[in-house]
């Protein structure tokens, strides 16, 4: 057997020493990939949640910027699992002007639409930690995701604003008669649906003002419209009871109209018309006066839209506060009057054989329209909204126009 030399065994003997002084080294390497990895996945990760995030809020969308933190919040800590720490750093929710708004760039098409701008942060906690406190990521590192999302407009609607006319609304909020503001929210909303089009498709707008009643114009008189059903029977207390399966029955038949030198209130219903700008000046000379009863314009409404040519029709109730009588309202809900009036515009067709998409939804006018159980169980919880000043109202109904859901816009290198 051949012996080694001393030499090979100093050798062996020093490549020994030097393989365990590599150890911690390679090690050290391998972790440093390790953690790199799992930390550009927790990057890739992050920004694909806050994408979503951002298109979540999109479609959402409310008056209440409160809400969109704890939405985004959810958002995040269910998409990015692993994640020790999130952080929403900023929310925002601008309504972009044609003409110009601070944060948004203008459109090439000079359209107005709705920016919902999120940044979040997840951290994540190293996979090895101790090796990373002096060489590497450290202990933990910050994932940061930006997003942003733009909502347009996209196919036709018609949109019949059911609108509060009782005296109520003559009352000062923010040092102006409500009246006179909702006009000209009308009035900005007719502006937006002639200039929102799609290809050669015109949006059409009907308003119905409402208090006891709603009133229509005919022959120069004003002759009020009451859609629920009376009837006369001896053995009742009162003699005359509404009854409530007829006035279901014969919702979708329009009324005869009673006029009468009695002063119900100086106003009418504007029919729907894709001239949306001669709808809004109708508005200009109407009064309101009187009490509220909002199913009467929902059912009046429900009516209007059924005329409607549209792929959507949008119905939207603005109010200021409780009906007179909600016993009476609570009992047409009862019957479901709400769900009829949905499923019966859903049910029609487009001339172009498009199936209707129908929504009824609520905004209250200085009014928590939220904890009215009456509109709440009409429109569904997720469609009432309360608004905080007129720029909210407006703000809201061309949300609720605005048909996308949004899409992702990343702004221009300068």
């Amino acid at each position: 057997m051949k012996k080694r030399s001393p030499s090979t065994r100093r050798q062996r003997g020093v490549a020994a020493i030097m393989f365990v002084i590599m150890i911690p080294i390679l090690f050290m390497f391998i972790a440093l990939g390790m953690d790199g990895a799992h930390f550009l996945r927790a990057r890739a990760r992050a920004g694909d949640a806050v994408e979503v995030t951002a298109l979540a809020l999109s479609a959402r969308g409310s008056d209440n910027p409160s809400i969109y933190q704890p939405i985004a919040q959810d958002y995040l800590e269910y998409l990015t699992p692993g994640a020790s720490r999130i952080e929403i750093k900023q929310v925002t929710h601008t309504a972009c002007e044609p003409t110009g708004t601070p944060g948004c760039d203008p459109d090439p098409d000079g359209r107005r639409y709705f920016q919902f701008e999120v940044v979040g942060e997840a951290t994540y906690d190293s996979l090895f930690p101790s090796f990373n406190k002096k060489l590497g990521f450290g202990k933990d590192v910050s994932a940061l995701g930006h997003a942003m999302t733009r909502k347009y407009q996209g196919t036709t609607v018609d949109v019949i604003l059911i609108t509060d006319f009782s005296g109520s609304m003559t009352w000062l909020w923010h040092g102006r008669k409500k009246i006179n503001m909702l006009k000209e929210v009308v009035e900005g909303i007719a502006e937006e649906l002639e200039i929102f089009k799609a290809g050669d498709e015109n949006n059409s707008l009907a308003v119905v003002p409402f208090n006891w009643y709603t009133m229509d114009k005919t022959a120069g008189q004003k002759c009020y419209i009451e859609n629920l059903i009376w009837k006369y029977r001896e053995s009742n207390p009162e003699g005359w009871y509404i009854d409530y399966d007829e006035t279901i029955k014969k919702m979708f038949t329009p009324k005869a109209k009673q006029c009468t030198d009695y002063y119900y209130g100086n106003f009418y219903t504007a029919p729907l018309s894709e001239d949306v700008i001669s709808v809004s000046e109708s508005l200009k000379n109407m009064d309101a006066r009187g009490g509220t009863s909002s199913y009467e314009g929902i059912i009046r409404g429900g009516q209007i839209a059924l005329l409607g040519d549209s792929q959507r029709r949008l119905i939207v109730i603005l109010s200021d506060g409780m009906d007179n009588r909600p016993n009476r309202h609570r009992k047409l809900l009862e019957k479901k009057y709400c769900d009829l009036i949905r499923n019966k515009l859903n049910s029609q067709k487009t001339k172009d054989g498009k199936e209707v998409q129908s929504k009824i939804a609520v905004i209250g006018i200085n009014y928590d329209a939220e904890s009215d159980p009456n509109l709440q169980s009409c429109a569904g919880v997720n469609n009432v909204f309360t608004a905080t000043n007129m720029e909210d109202v407006y703000n809201r109904l061309m949300e609720l126009i605005s048909e996308e859901v949004g899409r992702l816009y990343t702004r221009p290198k300068a």
